[in-house]
């Protein structure tokens, strides 16, 4: 017998080594025996799945029928939409202004669409489609938008849900994502597009401490580039987070107003670049916060630990509590002793907790930034403001216009901005100058007739109407809604149109000398006689602020 290494010489001239039968046989069994494994392996991870899965460990394969099981109906997981805050403060939504300027200056589509050109260093193409009028490129355009007839949300729902319900806003998603074949066809006709988009809708932002450039791009990088060039605006600032939520212990946290202040005058600066030719037809400014102030609470005894709370951003107020912080840079054994005198040494001679005194939710202290808006004075030709105080509306719309008159300007007494939400309250106006609580257990915009609902919520009220004298009146529209959330009928001031008579009927007669004189502090404020000396006051209020 030769060698293997001669036949393969003589067979094939290769001088490697052939591997014998046998180690080809192990290689094969090793192969085989590792599909095995595998297989067993798949077999007991299907087992271990059936066993954590009864409604699949039930269920027989076509070959092996032993059983007869039901067909297994598909469940659907349908996300439900995320839910407001429920059993939260009343909010302060008691003021509610409107104001309408007499500037004969208004936006129109070409001159706005010139600024467009001009602010990004464009020229204006004149071949083709845009060969035709600016008028007619602006109707073919408004074929092309999608319908919306609610204001365009520009944060996220997670934002807007505690006040407003998924279809009071119109979503980001629905109202530009159509919008963006269009948008890519070139500069000019994305330029129609977008300021004809802008000239149709109102766009509402949310200025909260939790608003930023990543979480809503939307409502701070886009609304500043963009926001120029549009009609109408609401701005929303939500004092409800942080130091200024319902908790008890949110006195602990900062309101973090700095935060809210810097977006709130980026929004100015880009308001700004407007020319006061093209200004913001509407402005409507909201304050989201609670009204009154917080319960009383027991206070702490003295611990060493730091409230968090600032000076700077609270404000000088005597009523501010600050607990004792030890130093920064104190040595254990000072620590030691100070927790040594606090928690050891006399344990029953500890002081008795104290009520804290009562704090308000949002003091109007906090609002002061607000004042930065007045720079657009001469750029915004209409205002409505609610949550506000009555006194800083006054001042703030008085600066803001020069043209200033009560003539046209009237108060909405209830509002009629925030929707009911099921499980919330607010503080309105009942339209006689006392401030009530409302419950929300009557949905007005669910009995409010087809007419009337694009008017109810977050848009701009038109402008007062003079009468047969000249005297100026409520929009019917208006004296509608105010009647849905009362039986009673309103004059331009928003105040009951009913006699005295009435309201001795109605009430029962004077009880008692409190009611005498709550009725005559009412005659003495809103009565007929006092209605010029009421407007004389509040011109000289203006007149200061100017």
């Amino acid at each position: 017998m030769g060698s293997p290494n001669k036949a393969s010489a003589t067979g094939g001239g290769d001088d490697s080594p052939s591997p014998s039968p046998s180690l080809r046989t192990s290689s094969l069994l090793r192969r085989v025996g590792s599909v095995r494994a595998h297989r067993n392996d798949l077999s007991e991870r299907l087992g271990l799945l059936r066993m954590m899965n009864p409604s699949s460990a039930r269920r027989r394969s076509k070959s092996n029928p032993q059983v007869a099981s039901p067909p297994s109906t598909p469940r659907f997981f349908v996300q439900e939409p995320p839910s407001h805050r429920k059993g939260l403060p009343a909010w302060d939504r008691a003021f509610d202004a409107v104001y309408h300027s007499s500037s004969s200056h208004t936006s129109n589509f070409s001159d706005t669409l010139t600024s467009f050109f001009k602010d990004h260093g464009r020229s204006r193409p004149s071949s083709g489609y845009f060969r035709l009028p600016d008028d007619i490129r602006q109707r073919i355009c408004n074929l092309v938008l999608p319908v919306i007839d609610r204001p365009v949300r520009l944060n996220r729902i997670f934002f807007t849900r505690d006040v407003w319900r998924e279809d009071d806003l119109a979503s980001p998603t629905s109202a530009l994502l159509p919008l963006a074949p269009c948008l890519r066809v070139s500069f000019a006709f994305r330029a129609d597009i977008l300021v004809a988009f802008l000239q149709s809708v109102t766009l509402h932002a949310v200025f909260s401490p939790f608003v930023g450039c990543r979480v809503n791009p939307l409502a701070t990088t886009w609304l500043n580039r963009y926001g120029p060039y549009a009609r109408s605006v609401a701005v929303e600032i939500d004092m409800s987070r942080l130091g200024c939520g319902p908790a008890d212990s949110a006195t602990c946290l900062l309101p973090d107003v700095e935060h809210i202040e810097d977006l709130v005058c980026e929004f100015v600066d880009s308001q700004l670049r407007r020319k006061e030719s093209l200004p913001l037809q509407n402005l409507i400014l909201l304050c989201r916060r609670f009204y009154g102030r917080r319960g009383s609470s027991l206070s702490r005894p003295n611990t060493g630990r730091s409230s968090g709370a600032s000076s700077s951003s609270r404000g000088n107020s005597a009523e501010d509590i600050r607990f004792q912080s030890p130093e920064m840079y104190a040595s254990m054994d000072e620590l030691m002793k100070q927790m040594t005198e606090e928690t050891v040494s006399s344990p029953f001679e500890m002081p008795m907790p104290s009520p804290l005194p009562q704090t308000e939710y949002c003091p109007d202290s906090y609002l002061l930034f607000c004042n930065y808006i007045v720079h657009l004075k001469g750029r915004i030709n209409s205002l409505r403001m609610c949550g506000f105080d009555e006194t800083y509306t006054t001042r703030f719309m008085a600066t803001l216009f020069s043209d200033v008159s009560t003539g046209q300007a009237y108060r909405v007494a209830p509002s009629t901005i925030w929707p009911r939400l099921s499980g919330q309250k607010s503080c309105l106006d009942a339209g006689d100058g006392y401030t009530i609580l409302d419950e929300h257990q009557v949905q007005s915009a669910l009995n409010a007739p087809t007419a009337l609902r694009p008017w109810e919520g977050c848009v701009q009220l038109p402008p007062p109407i003079p009468d047969e004298e000249g005297n100026p009146s409520l929009p019917p529209m208006v004296g509608d809604l105010q009647r849905l959330r009362t039986p009673y009928a309103r004059t331009v001031t928003s105040l009951s149109e009913r006699t005295c008579d009435q309201m001795l009927k109605e009430t029962g007669g004077l009880r008692n000398g409190s009611d005498k004189n709550r009725f005559l502090r009412f005659m003495e404020k809103y009565g007929k006689k006092k209605k010029k000396k009421k407007q004389r006051t509040l011109t000289r209020e203006a007149s200061a602020t100017m």
